[in-house]
């Protein structure tokens, strides 16, 4: 794969000059939606990681409780556990 880099148009950089834009050339508002959108994201990051690490701390004690190292192998043991209790369940029904 050949890689080349061209120099931005003055369509691509929209100054006459040439030269690339800074963030001084954006108008005020754009500067304004694009630090609230920062902002609005940033929070929803933030409660992801929260999020992603309570379910991390609930994966770690299901695995620690069925004594599985991987979550390939937690997958596996649950499937297990499911169809047990379904067979359970079925020997239980047709001893009454």
């Amino acid at each position: 794969m050949e890689y080349s880099h061209t120099m931005p148009t003055t369509a691509q950089s929209g100054r006459e000059d040439g030269s690339i834009r800074s963030d001084s050339d954006l108008p005020e508002v754009s500067l304004a939606a694009l630090l609230a959108e920062n902002t609005a994201l940033r929070s929803e990051l933030a409660m992801l990681q929260v999020e992603r690490s309570k379910l991390a701390h609930t994966q770690g004690q299901v695995m620690e409780l069925l004594g599985v190292q991987s979550s390939a192998q937690l997958i596996h043991d649950i499937r297990n556990l499911l169809n047990e209790r379904a067979l359970l369940k079925s020997l239980v029904a047709m001893s009454y």
